[in-house]
C-alpha cells in the first residue's frame, strides 16, 4: 500500500503468520511459489521475488478467521473485469488498494471503476456475496465513481480530432477507458452535456514506476489551449 491510497497497484505485499512448518519447509514453499510466479508473470513481472524470514510474533487470528480471510483474498474480484463492447479499452476493473490490520479487525479497501453503472453494481454484488459467506462487513459502498458512458458522436470528439490533426499532422487515437471518471462527477452535478478526458502519455499508472512523457505534456497543453480558444 502507499499512504492509504485505494487505487494503487502495490509493488510488494508482506504477511506475518504462525506456522508449524520448519524453516526448510517454508524455504521450499517459497521457492516453489517463485517458480510458479516466474512462469505465470514472465512478461509482466519478470523481477517478482518471494522471500521468507522469521519474525517475532506472540499471537495471531484463530484458524477459522484465518481460513475465511484467505478465502476472501483469493476470491475477491481483482483486475480487469470487462472490456468495452467495441473491444477498445477497459470498461470495468477493481483492485484491493489497502489491506491493514488493527488490534480488532482486518480492513480491506477495494476500488471499483466502470463506465457502466450496472457493471459497478455487478462487481459490488459479488463482493457482498463473498462477505456474506465469510461473515465480513461491507461498508462505504457509495464512494464509487459515477459511471460515464463513451459517446463517439459527441461534437467534442470532432473538435479535438480536427485540431489535433491540424496541429500535429496525424489523427489522434480515441479510446474508451475508465480513467478520467472525474468527468462522471462533473456531468452528474452540472448542466454540462458532454465531456472528454484527455492527457499526456503516461506509463506504469498507479504504480511506483509511473512515468510521464514531458514532450507529450506540452502537446496536451497546446491542444487544450487551442480547443478553449476555438470554443
Amino acid at each position: 500500500t502507499a499512504d492509504g491510497k485505494d487505487n494503487i497497484i502495490c509493488n510488494y505485499v508482506k504477511c506475518t503468520f504462525i506456522t508449524d512448518a520448519s524453516s526448510e519447509q517454508m524455504k521450499e514453499l517459497a521457492d516453489e511459489q517463485q517458480r510458479i510466479a516466474n512462469k505465470i508473470y514472465r512478461m509482466t513481472d519478470p523481477d517478482i521475488k518471494f522471500q521468507v524470514s522469521k519474525a517475532d510474533i506472540s499471537e495471531a487470528a484463530d484458524k477459522e478467521s484465518s481460513d475465511k480471510l484467505a478465502f476472501l483474498l483469493h476470491e475477491l474480484p481483482f483486475g480487469l473485469q470487462h472490456v468495452e463492447q467495441n473491444l477498445i479499452g477497459t470498461e470495468t476493473s477493481v483492485n484491493i488498494g489497502v489491506a491493514e490490520t488493527t488490534d480488532e479487525e482486518i480492513v480491506l479497501t477495494t476500488s471499483i471503476r466502470s463506465s457502466v453503472a450496472e457493471r459497478s453494481e455487478e462487481v459490488l454484488d459479488k463482493i457482498q456475496g463473498l462477505c456474506d459467506i465469510c461473515g465480513a462487513v461491507l461498508k462505504d459502498t457509495d464512494k464509487s465513481y459515477p459511471a460515464w458512458l463513451p459517446d463517439f458522436e459527441s461534437p467534442l470528439i470532432s473538435l479535438f480530432k480536427d485540431l489535433y490533426t491540424k496541429m500535429y499532422g496525424q489523427e489522434p487515437a480515441f479510446l474508451t477507458v475508465h480513467g478520467g471518471l472525474e468527468c462522471g462527477y462533473i456531468l452528474k452535478n452540472s448542466n454540462i452535456e458532454a465531456a472528454i478526458a484527455m492527457g499526456p502519455e503516461v506509463t506504469g499508472e498507479h504504480t511506483t514506476k509511473e512515468r510521464l512523457c514531458i514532450s507529450s505534456l506540452y502537446k496536451t497543453y497546446d491542444l487544450l489551449k487551442a480547443a478553449i480558444e476555438t470554443v
